[in-house]
């Protein structure tokens, strides 16, 4: 399995992360100078270079995840969900959004739940045999430890294996929790 988290284990959440990563529409991260064969493509093998990366972005093949302000840009978590659903990313894009219109929290639950499965598919084995199992609450938005016993099914919700995880979580969507949680403060 590619590790989604390589590199972040040092890394304070509250630095701010200014980097890129390309992944594929999968979720696997890919660098430059890798070779990569799509079937879409009659079994074409593809050298990553500035050219190709353009060209594969363009198509929704390739997608960037940039860290801070917007996080894993949230381009990652629309193709892949556009790619289950057998969708175009334009059609994702304008339901995610006719979603956070209508209800912001049903929105928000659609986009974290892929992220932990984005970030649980580094891992070997479900994640029902994790020791603890953390969530991130759609009252408050805190991290929050699940209880594992009165858990039934584990697609209900957005599960993390480590606080950590759930932290970073709510770092790349740090937006989104912005706008779900803002105080009538000024």
């Amino acid at each position: 399995m590619v590790n989604l988290l390589n590199g972040l284990p040092n890394i304070k959440l509250k630095q701010k992360m200014n980097y890129k990563r390309l992944f594929l529409n999968n979720g696997f991260e890919v660098r430059r100078g890798d070779m990569i064969i799509f079937e879409d493509f009659s079994n074409v093998i593809f050298c990553l270079d500035d050219k190709t990366i353009e060209f594969l972005k363009r198509i929704n093949k390739i997608s960037e995840m940039h860290f801070p302000e917007t996080g894993v840009s949230s381009n990652v978590i629309t193709s892949v969900l556009a790619s289950k659903h057998d969708c175009t990313y334009r059609d994702m894009e304008r339901f995610i959004e006719l979603l956070y219109d209508m209800n912001k929290g049903a929105a928000l639950t659609l986009v974290l739940r892929e992220l932990a499965i984005l970030m649980d598919n580094i891992y070997d084995g479900s994640i029902q045999d994790s020791p603890e199992i953390y969530a991130i609450s759609s009252l408050n938005g805190r991290v929050h430890k699940v209880d594992k016993s009165k858990v039934k099914n584990y697609r209900n919700f957005a599960a993390f294996r480590s606080e950590r995880e759930a932290l970073l979580a709510k770092q790349i969507l740090r937006s989104y929790f912005k706008e779900m949680f803002k105080s009538g403060r000024k």
